[in-house]
């Protein structure tokens, strides 16, 4: 019986996908499901695919670029397990996997696990916490608010695995935009999941130097600027929606930005207009980070 389904996108990775596989295990109630974006046929050797021959897994071939979010949206559909994992191709899975699996595995009360990892630089070999890792202790502890950062606050489809049941029951799937497709569909997953977990223990690293990922390297143009402008729309009406107070701010994001320029500013100030924002409110939001950062509430 497949208990967990791990869907992977991948692009042009092929060397580094093989390095994945590697580290999930072999089971029985465990099935791969690997969706190729249209890689090059000039980079990947379509004969030796990573995980072509390997049991318990599906390799999927789309017949154009869709994007990781297609890709993860394909994977689902085909998915049987019980619970659902997602890994990018150019990542890979520390030896605590599979004391996870077996500990999850007949739990059928829980919709949510959110996951720990780190940061892995291949350069040195060093690792650093992931940004939400001081999540888990604050949460274990009950601290004000933990629960609703742990659950609104990390927005990563490698931070969690999440019950299929529940994806299928609200229609959860990814958004198929070329920036932050994942986003919304974590959140709307913590949005409705009833009751949740944890894995305290380290098990994905999330590799920096991930030049090859699907996701990487897009353009800074002003269509993918507008494009995140949109999706942070998105993000606050759901904060809203929950009682989230930790709004984000168009401000902050902008400062944080690389991008520079009278273009970029008035595309700002042109969406803010448009959704009615006004800067006093959103100079508010912002001070309200800043400090639930430097209090590590955040």
């Amino acid at each position: 019986m497949i208990i967990y389904s791990i869907i992977i996108p991948h692009k042009n990775v092929p060397n580094l996908l093989e390095r994945l596989l590697n580290t999930i295990p072999h089971r029985d109630d465990t099935e791969i499901i690997i969706v190729d974006d249209h890689s090059d046929n000039e980079i990947v050797d379509f004969e030796n695919f990573p995980g072509l021959h390997r049991p318990f897994t599906k390799c999927l071939f789309l017949d154009e670029s869709r994007g990781a979010g297609y890709a993860r949206n394909k994977g689902i559909e085909y998915a049987q397990g019980k619970w659902l994992l997602f890994a990018d191709a150019d990542d890979f899975y520390t030896g605590n996997l599979n004391d996870m699996l077996d500990r999850f595995s007949e739990n059928d009360y829980t919709e949510i696990v959110y996951v720990n990892a780190q940061s892995y630089y291949e350069s040195d070999g060093r690792v650093e916490p992931q940004y939400y890792s001081h999540y888990f202790e604050r949460y274990e502890k009950s601290k004000i608010y933990s629960e609703k950062v742990l659950r609104f606050n990390t927005y990563t489809p490698w931070s969690r695995m999440v019950k299929k049941s529940l994806v299928d029951k609200y229609n959860i799937r990814y958004e198929e935009i070329p920036v932050g497709n994942d986003k919304m569909f974590c959140l709307l997953c913590s949005k409705y999941a009833d009751k949740i977990g944890i894995e305290k223990k380290v098990v994905y690293n999330y590799f920096r130097q991930s030049e090859g990922s699907i996701t990487y390297g897009y353009s800074r143009n002003l269509e993918n600027v507008r494009s995140r402008l949109q999706l942070q729309s998105r993000v606050n009406s759901l904060y809203k929606d929950v009682n989230y107070i930790f709004q984000q701010s168009y401000l902050y994001g902008y400062l944080r930005s690389s991008f520079k320029g009278k273009d970029i500013k008035e595309l700002y100030k042109d969406h803010m207009r448009e959704n009615n924002i006004s800067i006093l409110y959103d100079i508010k939001n912002m001070c309200i980070s800043i400090i639930a950062k430097v209090l590590r509430i955040i």
